[in-house]
């Protein structure tokens, strides 16, 4: 054999090696073709996402299920409690839409540098999405890990994926919200009924104290607290408007079902509103936390007369307000929807809710300031620390040291 023939020789046996050395880091495998793949991951799911009838999201030992009960999305352990479907439907789309970008690890052991590691192990961060359509039947289920940090001028989103059951992670695009607690889909707005509405607020308390405040009229701003204490001031001019729009916006933090709360002994806040429409809040305070109840009514008696001159006003004097009302029928159709979405549950709100649903008169008020003699008897009860004499320091010990050493030097004889 000449040296030509080995030299060929010897380049195809490399190319070889080269290649098997590939194939090796890349872990190949007869389903290397399939870690290549472009195209959506579940592929079904994007034909199917109107058959979707429930979804399970599950990690970190929490879990939610959100499940299709005729034409709304409830939330399964809040006993149905409707849900935001908008973040359900982007959930479900999100997930359909996701193409394959590239393959990334098959290792198990390499799947929590991901997030897509089990979703059930120890200190695991990943999430479970189980996405099911009619008969429980599976249409996609996903492991859902991190999202890759963008890089460059890139604006596509993406984030690591693997298929529940096979090992193989994935980049893929898409950006998820993914939460595994049922509130973290809720609509959480509960009452938009907007402040200027209220022409008079009452709060009840168990004891018997109430506190009122109302306006004249829609042109009025602040509510006016009713048989303010003589000698008394409010805090400022508004202080009281706050009562009013904790029914515009009251928001919630979890839900239970009616009666599984106990609401003994309630503050009682009940609304007025121009157009008849009445408000009553129930509240307790439970472990540092306010629960609530909601009832709509429609009370004609209290709607205010439309007004307005059907004439221009004579010469000096101003028009009467015309107010802004809701016709009635459209009142009474907010009564029955309003209590549709309210009789059924029991409400915990935030603090701030909670605080406005059960002020006191004096929560209003400015605080007296103390009298000039009570400063002065106040003063009289310090008590005054005599200062100490500053500490003897013992004379200095001069035994065996040389004087005439220590005396500056000069410049003299």
């Amino acid at each position: 054999m000449n040296s030509k023939t080995l030299l060929v020789t010897g380049l195809a046996t490399a190319a070889l090696l080269a290649g098997a050395v590939y194939l090796a880091d890349k872990g190949a495998s007869p389903h290397a073709a399939e870690t290549t793949a472009t195209g959506p991951l579940f592929a079904d799911l994007k034909t199917r996402v109107n058959d979707v009838t429930e979804v399970t999201i599950a990690g970190g030992g929490a879990s939610c299920t959100l499940r299709k009960e005729g034409a709304s999305w409830g939330a399964a352990d809040k006993g149905g409690f409707p849900v935001d479907f908008g973040k359900v439907k982007a959930l479900v789309l999100g997930i359909a839409e996701m193409e394959r970008v590239e393959a990334m690890t098959s290792n198990a052991a390499l799947h929590a540098k991901l997030g897509v590691e089990d979703p059930t192990a120890e200190g695991a961060t990943s999430k479970r999405v189980t996405i099911k359509g009619a008969g429980g039947a599976v249409l996609a289920d996903v492991i859902v890990g991190r999202a890759k940090a963008s890089q460059g001028m890139s604006s596509r989103s993406t984030l690591y994926v693997r298929a529940q059951g096979d090992a193989q992670a994935w980049e893929a695009t898409g950006s998820l919200t993914v939460d595994t607690s049922s509130t973290g889909w809720f609509d959480r707005n509960i009452s938009k009924v907007e402040e200027k509405r209220v022409r008079r607020a009452t709060i009840t308390h168990p004891s018997g104290e109430t506190l009122a405040a109302a306006r004249g009229d829609q042109s009025q701003t602040n509510l006016a607290v009713e048989n303010l204490p003589a000698g008394k001031e409010l805090q400022w001019d508004g202080v009281a408007n706050g009562i009013a729009s904790a029914l515009q916006y009251m928001s919630l933090d979890d839900v239970q079902s009616a009666g599984s709360v106990e609401m003994t002994d309630p503050v009682v806040t009940e609304y007025s509103c121009f157009d008849g429409l009445v408000v009553t809040a129930r509240s307790i305070d439970k472990d540092g936390k306010t629960w609530i109840t909601l009832a709509a009514r429609l009370d004609e008696s209290l709607r205010a007369a439309t007004a307005g001159p059907e004439a221009p006003p004579a010469e000096g004097e101003s028009a009467p307000v015309k107010l802004d009302l809701k016709a009635l029928d459209l009142v009474q159709k907010e009564v029955d929807e309003l209590n549709a979405r309210w009789s059924p549950w029991v409400f915990q709100v935030p603090g701030y809710n909670g605080a406005n649903l059960r002020k006191k008169l004096a929560d209003l008020l400015k605080q007296d300031a103390p009298e000039e003699s009570a400063l002065e008897d106040a003063a009289l009860d310090i008590p005054h620390v005599l200062p100490t004499e500053p500490a003897t320091e013992p004379a200095e010990d001069h035994t065996g040291h040389d004087h005439e050493a220590s005396q500056p030097s000069g410049g003299g004889e």
